[in-house]
Formats: structure tokens, sequence, C-alpha cells
């Protein structure tokens, strides 16, 4: 194949000629979310300002790519496996470049991660965080300079050699004037892989050449720049199905002689999507939009906040047995505003991934007109379905995380976005389950969803899957009134503790079962859990007893029963 420049916009090359990756080569963009605009229809950005760090710098890079099956020699020798790309136009040969060394390589799919140390690979098992087959990856090459070294363009070339022994290769082109920095694209040698290269067994290796020999100055450094030093490279990634599937529902408020709901378009759903998956280290995300859903209360003059809502939601999952493995996430345009400072909320945080826990993969959040107002509060609420709490920032965050490793809700190390191809500072970004904003996903929450995707993404080839045994779940407001439903799960783990449980009352006698009653997040009001007796056709009345708190009494006609229900 002949060289196919791709005339990028962004100092990220593209590697692969495939050219809808990336806006210049006519792909999809986002903006941050401090940025405005509709995802589907920005232009090309890079880099974003940040709070407590200069702006990253942006500048143009040029890249070309060939790919082969077969390998010639075509460049000058640098001391490590030289075999090139054949292709229909000759290589021409290119001379190391005087006065640099490359000193290390990065891998970002949202959270970088160094692949060669001084010249050497670190171990997969020290990767800051796991690094996925199929999806977007950016390579990054930093080098250090000679002293006296004269500013000029240079070359730095990823090969790629792929099991099946293809060969891709890809040049970019950078201007250098100074030490390589993270926090700016163009000063680094860059490269975006498509999803198609990232899989196990390929392995890489970066060179680096003078873009004009005749502005070569100063000798070439011993070892000469290459990485790694030994020769070739393997990015190690893990190859697990990673997907995570959501079905957003439009809630229709009807109230007051008003009919409110949410008009969810393709671009809307497009930025959604493309939100949750550079937050969330997935090959894809499928989400889509379900069918409305009414509800005929206030929402604005609730005392429960969102917590009505989310009951709502618990009883149609528990009546349409979803796949344990999707999340239901309602977008609410209420008739009557909303309780103040609320954007949105979920029913629960599981202690685990498990099939049985479906029934807390719930959540629901404000529309505000568009799917670009409405991802952010999106991204967080479904953050606390796959077990992550409010990490501190703003000091408004009520139930956080006291392992989270870095102060004042900071990322922790560089972030970037596969689809906005934006970075992200260190320590100017705040971890989305943060209430601060510029906020993006740290290493750290990075890995705690990747256990847990990896885990529910498992499930789609497992085969038919078990409901789980009967449950008694439900809402408690910060009223104390409560609203039950049953359907199929298990007793979570957390919440459970001494004089935590619930009287079963057949009128022949009281059976005791322990139960599980846990905050919902952003609210004062809790969410409970409880295995139905066998003998629960007999009941009652059922009373809630928590140690220290005034005992919740229902009567059995008042349960809504949704577990023996085709």
């Amino acid at each position: 194949m002949p060289h196919r420049p791709c005339g990028l916009a962004t100092p990220v090359c593209l590697l692969g000629g495939f050219a809808t990756l990336l806006y210049a080569c006519g792909g999809d963009q986002t903006t941050d979310s401090a940025s405005a605009g509709d995802p589907t229809t920005s232009a090309d950005t890079t880099t974003s300002a940040t709070t407590d760090d200069p702006p990253p710098t942006t500048g143009a890079a040029t890249s070309s790519f060939t790919s082969s099956s077969a390998s010639s020699s075509s460049s000058a020798s640098t001391g490590a496996d030289t075999d090139t790309t054949s292709t229909t136009d000759a290589e021409p040969a290119l001379e190391i470049a005087h006065g640099v060394r490359l000193t290390r390589v990065t891998a970002t799919q949202g959270v970088q991660t160094e692949l060669v140390r001084d010249g050497i690979e670190v171990p997969a098992s020290e990767y800051a965080v796991a690094l996925i087959s199929r999806r977007r990856t950016v390579l990054r090459a930093d080098w250090s300079l000679h002293a006296g070294f004269i500013p000029r363009p240079l070359i730095g070339r990823l090969t790629l050699w792929t099991p099946e022994g293809d060969i891709h290769v890809d040049t970019s082109e950078v201007t250098v004037d100074g030490p390589s920095n993270d926090g700016d694209l163009t000063k680094t040698f860059a490269w975006q892989l498509p999803p198609e290269l990232v899989r196990p067994g390929m392995e890489y290796r970066i060179e680096a050449f003078e873009a004009d020999p005749a502005l070569a100055t100063g000798d070439i450094s011993d070892p000469p720049p290459v990485l790694p030093l030994s020769g070739r490279g393997t990015l190690v990634v893990e190859d697990n199905p990673m997907m995570i599937r959501v079905e957003l529902i439009p809630i229709k408020h009807v109230f007051n002689g008003m009919t409110c709901m949410p008009e969810i378009g393709e671009a809307d759903v497009t930025a959604m999507r493309q939100w949750i998956e550079q937050h969330n280290p997935v090959e894809q995300a499928d989400i889509f939009v379900g069918e409305p859903m009414e509800y005929t209360e206030s929402i604005g003059m609730s005392d429960g906040g969102f917590v009505p809502i989310l009951t709502e939601l618990g009883k149609r999952r528990a009546l349409a047995k979803p796949p344990p493995n999707l999340y239901y996430y309602g977008l609410l345009d209420s008739c009557d505003e909303y309780p103040p400072g609320l954007l949105g909320q979920a029913y629960g945080i599981p202690d685990e991934p498990s099939m049985n826990l479906g029934f807390q993969r719930i959540a629901t959040g404000r529309y505000l007109g568009s799917g670009v107002a409405a991802r952010d509060t999106f991204v967080h609420e479904i953050g606390h379905t796959q077990g992550r709490y409010h990490v501190r920032c703003s000091g408004g965050e009520a139930g956080t995380d006291n392992a989270y490793p870095y102060p004042n809700g900071r990322i922790g190390g560089w972030g970037y976005g596969i689809h906005d191809t934006q970075l992200r500072s260190p320590t100017g970004y705040r971890d989305y389950m943060s209430y601060c904003n510029t906020s993006f996903v740290s290493d750290y929450g990075w890995q705690q969803t990747y256990t847990h995707i990896r885990e529910l993404s498992s499930w789609d080839a497992a085969g038919p899957l078990a409901q789980g045994a009967p449950l008694l779940v439900g809402t408690i407001d910060e009223g104390g009134h409560a609203t039950f439903w049953t359907t199929h799960g298990q007793v979570p783990q957390r919440g459970r503790g001494p004089g935590i449980g619930v009287e079963f009352d057949t009128g022949q006698q009281v059976l005791t079962l322990p139960a599980s009653v846990t905050e919902i997040p952003d609210s004062q009001a809790h969410a409970i859990a409880v295995a139905l007796p066998a003998q629960w056709s007999a009941v009652t009345q059922l009373r809630l007893k928590v140690a220290g708190q005034p005992d919740v009494v229902a009567v059995r006609s008042a349960v809504t029963e949704l577990h023996a229900s085709p």
C-alpha cells in the first residue's frame, strides 16, 4: 500500500490509515465538560486548560502510514531490529536523529501508564492501570536533548508487528525545541492506534530520525534514539470482553395539566455514549433509549428528591427482568422544577459485581435539554451503580471513599479523551465521582470500574442466568415513609449488622430475617433488602427493625409483588 497522508489538524498521528478516527480525517468528536457545544459537531481539539497548570499548547503534526505482511530494510541502522514495511513506493532512507535520546514510552486509553522507562520495558504488573484490547490507544515517546541541541523538526517512527506477521508503520513529525512535556502533544511523538491493532501479541518499536539531514548537528547518542533498547517491545493488553449496556428511560412527567418528557435524539445518545466510553475501560458502550415511564407526582416539591422515581424504576426492572448487567438510567424533564441542588441519584452502590445485585443498577438524573448537558451526571450516577463512592473535593460530598489516594479529588495522572482528543492535567482535573467541575477519571477510579466491568461483561457468554432468590426490597424516605416491592436477587452484605432485620408476621408466628439497610446516595433516604420467607403467602404484616430507629411497619397488601410475574 502506498503512503496515505492523514492530514491531521491534531498532533496525535493516526496509525493504520483508519481515516475515520479523528476529526481531520472525518471522525467523531466531543468537547470537554467545560466547553460548550454538541460533541457530534464540535471542531477538533487537542488539549484543555486547567485550573492549577498553565494551558497546554497545541500544534499540527504530519503522519504517514504504510502496512504490509512483508518486510524490507529501508532505514538507517539504529542498532536495533530494523525491518520495516515493504510498499509499492520505496521508502526513502532516513538518517538517525542527532543530539537526542528517547527515554520513555507511555500508553493512554484514558489514563496514562508507562510502557518503557529509561529505555527498559516496564513489567505489566507495574502498569498504572490494566490495558484492554480493542480500544483506541495513544502511544507517546519522550526525549532528552544533548547540550547545544539546535531546534528543528524530527520524525518519530512507530512500527507495529501483529501476531499474524503484518507490519504497520506511522510517522510523527514534530518541531523539537525543548524538553518533552506530558502536557502538550506537540512536545512528544504521539500516535493514536485504532482498536483493531490493540490486542494481545502486538509488538512495537519507536525510532527518531532527522526530518532534514542538512539541519542535523551533534553526535548520535549511544545508545541511539530507539525504544525499547532491546529492539521490540510488547504491548501487554488484557483480552477480556469489556462492555457496558445502559437503557435510557425517558420519564414522562404528567403533572398539573402538563406533560414534560425529554426528546432524546441520536446525537444525544452519541454524546452520552462517548462520554461514558471516555471515562470507563470499555471497548464500547451500548446505550439505547427504552420506552418512556410515566410519573404523575411532583418532582420539584418532593421531600425524597428523586427517590420516588428510583422506586418506580425499581418496580419496572423487577417486572421486566432484564439481563443483570443492564443498567437503567431515567432521564428527567420536570414539569415543576427540581429539588434544589439535586442533579441525579442512584438507587444503590453494589458491594460486589454480582448477578444477583442487578436490582441495584438503577439511577436517574436531569436531562437539561441535551445529551451534552446530561452526560456528566450520567457518568457520575452510573459510577455509583458500578460500586464507586464519592470522592472528596468540594467538601459537599457525603459518603466518600476514604481510600482515594490523591488530595482534593485530583486525578493523579495524565488523562486523555479517546473521542475528543483532549489531555487532562493530573492536578487541574478532579475525579468524576467528586462534586468539583472540570472532572475526568483517575487511575484509581479506572481500576475500580475495570474489575466491575470485566465481571459484568463476562455474563453475556454465560448462557441462561439465574434470577436469584425471591427478595423484598424497598425505599424509605427521610420521613420514614416506606414503599416495598418484590424481585429476585440477594441481600447485599453492605448495610447488614446487629439489630437490623425484618419481622414477618403470619398471624401464627413471627419470622425474623436479617436485612440490609443502606443510604441512597445524595439523600437521607434508605434502601432495604431482605429475603422473602418461605411462608410469604401467609404473611399479613412486616416490620423493619433497626436498632435505635423507629420501626417501619407495612401491611402485606401494600407490597407490590413482582417476583412471580412472567
